[in-house]
């Protein structure tokens, strides 16, 4: 006040809590995983499958008939 310089308070914006992370990623590779497994097997299933017909079938006789 003795030299006339004027002070401004201004209070402070209140602090925000931090949003916890987001776990979308998480559970997308989790789900891309699984998807993964559920095609291998059923890859693994149809060439099973597929070799056991082949082996059932008599030597000389063509697939369509």
């Amino acid at each position: 006040h003795a030299r006339h310089i004027r002070v401004l308070f201004a209070s402070r914006p209140h602090a925000t809590r931090s949003r916890p992370a987001a776990v979308h990623h998480h559970l997308r590779y989790i789900a891309a995983a699984l998807i993964g497994v559920f095609v291998l097997i059923a890859a693994a299933a149809y060439l099973y499958r597929r070799r056991r017909r082949a082996a059932s079938r008599p030597a000389g006789v063509a697939p369509g008939s």
